[in-house]
């Protein structure tokens, strides 16, 4: 259950152990932010939740398009779904998922606009929920404000370590759901990088390019059947 009118301290985990580390004030939000923040992310900034299912739609519709009455049309939508299920996929299999999704990213304006939506929540989300309701800070080597609107000015957001804010932001985004932790965004890594999604139909689940199955060729060997919805 989400506590009213409560702060509590957060240090990011890649900072604990340090000598006086960063510690963010966060408030908890009520029920009203919470929903008055996805709405801000959702319109303002186009930035609304994706779900895994959405993704898989719009993977299968592409396949079912662009690769009509190819030989691996069956193969892919029924490992895609299988996937979805939570069954066991061959590594072999998930390749050529992989290659598949990187087809459907480059011809696929559907599945192209699902994954610009859920890599942009990913990077907005834990600024906005930062901005809001993080109400103090300590060893942080500026000066907290918070501007007119109530929030932290985007000005004072630029001289914070890219890592803590991120870190910072994501538990209080997570906070609002009654956990210090996330639900459609993983915590930030140590390093300088930005966080990344990875539902299970993203593009991005592996970095390799390995041969599919002897006797299978990738979606990509072959010809394009045209770059979109006709």
């Amino acid at each position: 259950m989400i506590s009213l009118n409560k702060t509590e301290p957060f240090t990011p985990k890649w900072r604990e152990g340090s000598e006086s580390p960063p510690v963010f004030i966060i408030r908890v939000g009520d029920v009203i932010e919470r929903g008055m923040l996805e709405a801000s992310l959702a319109g303002e900034y186009n930035a609304r939740s994706v779900y895994t299912y959405e993704l898989i739609q719009a993977f299968q519709d592409g396949v079912n398009h662009l690769l009509a009455g190819d030989p691996e049309q069956d193969t892919l939508i029924a490992l895609s779904s299988a996937e979805r299920d939570g069954e066991q996929v061959a590594p072999a299999d998930k390749q050529l998922l992989l290659r598949a999704r990187e087809v459907m990213m480059e011809h696929w304006p559907e599945y192209q606009r699902l994954v610009a939506t859920g890599a942009r929540r990913t990077q907005i989300a834990p600024i906005v929920a930062f901005r809001r309701f993080c109400v103090g800070w300590e060893n942080v080597g500026v000066d907290f404000a918070r501007g007119p609107d109530g929030m932290i000015p985007m000005s004072l957001l630029a001289d914070l370590d890219a890592t803590d804010l991120l870190e910072a932001g994501t538990h209080a985004y997570g906070l609002l759901y009654g956990r210090g932790e996330t639900r459609n965004f993983p915590q930030p890594s140590k390093s300088d990088d930005a966080p990344t999604t990875s539902p299970s139909d993203e593009p991005s689940e592996e970095g390799g390019k390995s041969v599919a199955k002897s006797g299978r060729k990738t979606p990509g060997s072959r010809s394009r059947r045209g770059s979109g919805r006709s």
